[in-house]
C-alpha cells in the first residue's frame, strides 16, 4: 500500500526486481494489475537459461541421510532451515565438511567462504552444511544442492547457488522433508510448498509456479496482523514506527571479541572516546558482530558468557572455530527458529 501510494500521489516509480514475481490476483497486490514486463515474454528467458534438474524426493531424511547423501558428491551443498538442524546433519557428515551459520560473525563466515570458493574453483573436495543464510547474495557455485523442504521462494534461491556459472548442462537440486521447522509465516509458508508440490508434477523452473505459489501463500496468512494499515490511516506515525518490523525479532548485536582483529577494535574505543563512537567504529566492528535473539541473549546472560555495560555489548564465552557461537548456544537450546 505504501509503494501504490507513492506512485499515485508522489511520482514514484517502482521496479520490482526477483526471480520469484509475486502473483496480481490478490487484493493486497492489484495495484501489479498496472504493472508491465521490463523484459518481453520474460518465461522464454527462463526456459533458455534453466541450469538444475529438480529432484523431489517426497519422504523424510534425518541428519544421518543428509550427511551420507553429502558424501556421495565430492562437491555438494546442504541447507537446513534451522541451526540446529544444521549442526546435527554437520555431525553426520564428513568429517571436513564446512558450515555456515549466522551463529558465526560475518569474518568468519567470509573466511569459511573463501576456502570453499578456492577449493571449488581448483576442482578440490568441498561440503558444505549451511542454514538460509547461504541463499541471499552468496555467490558460490555447486553441481549439487540438497534442500530441506522450505519457502517456494527459498528452495528457489538455493537452486541458484547449483551450477550458477552454468559450467555443467545440469546441476542436481534434491528437495527432502527434514527436521524441525521455524514457526510462524516460515512453517506456514512450507505448508504451502508441500500442498502446491502434492497437486502433481510441478516444474520449478516455471516462474508461474511462484505466482501460484504467493497467490495461495497470501490467503493463507494475515498480511497486516499488527494493524499497521490502521494506525496509518489516523497518522499515527509513531505507532506504524513501533508495530512494523520487517524482522520480529532483529535481535541484539554482540561483539566477539575473541576472533580476528575484534579484540584490537575493541581496545582502541577508550583512546577514541574523545570522538564518540564514529560511525568508522561500528563499521570496524560490524564483521565480529553476532545478532543473538531474545531466548539466546538471555541464555547467555545466565552462562557469564556476556560482558555488558558502555555501548558495547561483548561476547566472551566460547567461539569455536566450526560453529561460532552456537556450539555453546545449540547445545543448551532444544531447537532454534532463526537461520
Amino acid at each position: 500500500d505504501v509503494l501504490r501510494q507513492l506512485v499515485s500521489h508522489f511520482g514514484a516509480t517502482v521496479v520490482l526486481s526477483t526471480a520469484t514475481q509475486p502473483t496480481s490476483g490478490r487484493r493486497e497486490l492489484a495495484w501489479l494489475d498496472e504493472a508491465r514486463d521490463l523484459v518481453p515474454d520474460p518465461g522464454r528467458f527462463f526456459a533458455e537459461l534453466e541450469r538444475v534438474t529438480w529432484h523431489l524426493t517426497g519422504e523424510p531424511w534425518g541428519p544421518e541421510r543428509v550427511g551420507a547423501e553429502l558424501a556421495r558428491s565430492p562437491q555438494a551443498l546442504a541447507i537446513l532451515n534451522t541451526r540446529k538442524e544444521a549442526m546435527r546433519v554437520l555431525a553426520a557428515s564428513p568429517s571436513d565438511s564446512h558450515h555456515l551459520s549466522t551463529l558465526m560473525c560475518p569474518a568468519h563466515r567470509r573466511d569459511v567462504l573463501a576456502r570453499v570458493r578456492s577449493d571449488l574453483q581448483e576442482g578440490k573436495q568441498c561440503r558444505v552444511v549451511s542454514t538460509q543464510v547461504v541463499e541471499a547474495g552468496v555467490d558460490i557455485d555447486f553441481p549439487v544442492v540438497l534442500r530441506a523442504l522450505g519457502p517456494l521462494d527459498s528452495m528457489i534461491q538455493a537452486a541458484g547457488r547449483c551450477n550458477r556459472e552454468g559450467r555443467l548442462d545440469r546441476g542436481t537440486v534434491v528437495v527432502f522433508e527434514g527436521g524441525q521447522l521455524p514457526s510462524g509465516f516460515y512453517c506456514t509458508a512450507t505448508s504451502v510448498t508441500k500442498s502446491l508440490l502434492g497437486e502433481g508434477p510441478v516444474d520449478l523452473n516455471d516462474p508461474e509456479v511462484a505466482g501460484r505459489y504467493f497467490c495461495s501463500l497470501y490467503s493463507n496468512v494475515n498480511t497486516d496482523r499488527e494493524r499497521v494499515q490502521e494506525a496509518r490511516r489516523r497518522f499515527g506515525y509513531e505507532e506504524v514506527a513501533n508495530r512494523f518490523r520487517m524482522i520480529e525479532d532483529e535481535g541484539t548485536p554482540v561483539v566477539v571479541r575473541a576472533f580476528g582483529q575484534a579484540a584490537d577494535v575493541i581496545d582502541s574505543l577508550d583512546r577514541r572516546a574523545e570522538l564518540g563512537t564514529s560511525r568508522q567504529v561500528w563499521r570496524d566492528l560490524q564483521p565480529y558482530t553476532v545478532n543473538l535473539r531474545r531466548a539466546e541473549l538471555e541464555l547467555s546472560r545466565g552462562r557469564g558468557w556476556l560482558s555488558e555495560g558502555g555501548v558495547l555489548t561483548v561476547w566472551t564465552g566460547p567461539y569455536d572455530e566450526r560453529f561460532g557461537v552456537g556450539a555453546v548456544l545449540m547445545e543448551e537450546m532444544d531447537a532454534s527458529p532463526t537461520a
